[in-house]
């Protein structure tokens, strides 16, 4: 999957990225549109050039954030593999404050309040409130689906699985790579997947479409968190020690 990306990626025309930066852009999660490290750290500063003027500019913060998440991601953190831990993203905290002081009660601010939490549970109110300003943008529904899959409310899973593939933001690509390996699954089969695309196109495929939900996905990431693991052990009659 991730050669995927590195193939549409190197087929990007980078040599009109002097051309095609030279203002503020809206900035894509990089499993979307993935751009070079120096581009993220362009737009950062051109962001920060509009808040300089515009402090309450609650787009341009969240365009902020996001093209400084990316470089740290896809730039220091890719080059030095540092740990994931809840304080992955502790050096953007004061950019979360700033968005506090001007743009408190924003969907935008509630939206990075929760992704700069690195999924503390504690902030799942901060991404349900952006979610209920603004139920049309796309960016909160992958993180609740996952959310609610942890916590086992099935329900409001599934129901955010078929809006989110009204919205048609997800990346067909994905959706064909879901569809492919749930199709070539023997019947009542057990997936287990690591990370967080892989298993995206899965609950999208079977909560939003219907399709193969005799397939049990078992995401390793989940399956460290003990609530989340002993429910689905037990639902599969899995023995547990």
């Amino acid at each position: 999957m991730h050669l995927r990306f590195l193939i549409l990626s190197a087929a990007f025309p980078y040599f009109l990225l002097p051309a095609m930066a030279q203002k503020p852009e809206h900035i894509y999660g990089k499993n979307k549109r993935l751009m070079p490290v120096s581009y993220y750290q362009q737009q950062a500063g051109l962001c920060k050039s509009v808040l300089d003027k515009e402090p309450t500019n609650a787009d341009a913060w969240l365009n902020y954030y996001s093209a400084s998440r990316n470089a740290y991601v896809i730039g220091q953190e890719g080059e030095n593999k540092d740990s994931r831990g809840p304080q992955r993203f502790a050096h953007l905290d004061t950019i979360v404050q700033g968005m506090e002081q001007h743009v408190p009660g924003s969907f935008e601010y509630d939206l990075v309040k929760w992704a700069n939490g690195y999924n503390d549970p504690s902030l799942l109110p901060y991404l349900e409130k952006a979610h209920a300003l603004a139920p049309q943008r796309p960016e909160p529904y992958m993180d609740l689906i996952i959310a609610y899959e942890r916590m086992g409310k099935d329900s409001l899973r599934d129901a955010l699985c078929k809006a989110y593939l009204q919205l048609r933001d997800f990346s067909p690509g994905l959706l064909n790579y879901g569809y492919n390996l749930l199709m070539g699954m023997q019947p009542n089969a057990v997936l287990f997947a690591h990370g967080d695309k892989d298993s995206e196109a899965i609950w999208l495929m079977q909560h939003g479409m219907g399709i193969r939900e005799d397939v049990q996905l078992l995401n390793l990431d989940l399956l460290l968190a003990k609530s989340y693991r002993e429910r689905v052990f037990a639902q599969m009659g899995i023995p547990q020690l």
